[in-house]
């Protein structure tokens, strides 16, 4: 008796075995769940539902030279809700990302800390600027917004401005907020036509980032960039993925 029951017991664990299937998606904590996909989101007319993509690099600058390689993460910044005239932005890593996979090992990954997390911000849009800003109910941090509420003027940038052709993060010290643009740039196998390339490099004068947003009305924020007071040659930051 005994050996039969061993038997059906082991009959049990293999049909349980070989029924799993490992392309079952697992339901994890995805704000987006539930919502309609309205595409990527469009600064100049957000939805809710609208969600945008982004793959986390690192840039070297070695003697005026500057390469990107990807690390493997991946950033979905989606809108989920629209509370006391203000859109609610909801930011998280996808299942797929290295610091998921990683997250409680010893392998690559520069989110393992925050891999679980899903950051929260509040945006406005008017005819002049579009405003991010901290919640005041919740702590604030974020993976492409941290450091500061901001605000990006609407309208295009003048030709007067400097023209950053390969739109580029600033390698060097600064401690002030100043415009640039793009023309043509190319990304990730997507040409934006006329990008605004707002710096803000403030935080460095007390150690911190200087910060780089490369942005246009319908594609929403093309590359988020930041660079260290303490690592001038090395930049980290957010890449669109146009699918």
């Amino acid at each position: 008796m005994k050996l039969k029951a061993i038997f059906v017991v082991l009959i049990c664990v293999l049909l349980l075995d070989c029924t799993s299937d490992p392309a079952i998606e697992v339901k994890t904590n995805n704000p987006l769940t539930g919502l309609p996909n309205k595409g990527p989101i469009q600064l100049d007319s957000p939805v809710i539902g609208q969600r945008s993509s982004y793959v986390f690099f690192t840039a070297t600058n070695k003697n005026e030279t500057v390469s990107f390689s990807y690390q493997g993460d991946t950033l979905v910044i989606g809108i989920t809700g629209f509370e006391a005239n203000q859109w609610v932005i909801k930011e998280f890593l996808t299942e797929g990302s290295v610091s998921k996979k990683n997250k409680s090992n010893s392998g690559p990954g520069s989110w393992k800390g925050y891999a679980d997390s899903v950051f929260v911000s509040e945006m406005k849009i008017d005819v002049d600027s579009i405003y991010l800003s901290r919640p005041k109910t919740r702590a604030y941090n974020s993976y492409a917004f941290a450091g500061r509420n901001w605000a990006f003027q609407t309208w295009q940038v003048a030709d007067t401005e400097p023209l950053n052709i390969t739109c580029s993060p600033a390698f060097r010290y600064g401690s002030t907020v100043r415009m640039e643009y793009a023309k043509n740039y190319q990304q990730l196998g997507k040409t934006f036509d006329l990008l605004n390339i707002h710096n803000d490099y403030r935080d460095m004068a007390t150690d911190g980032f200087g910060f780089m947003y490369a942005y246009d009305m319908p594609h929403s924020f093309v590359r988020i960039s930041w660079v260290s007071y303490w690592e001038l040659n090395k930049a980290n930051g957010w890449d669109l993925i146009i699918r």
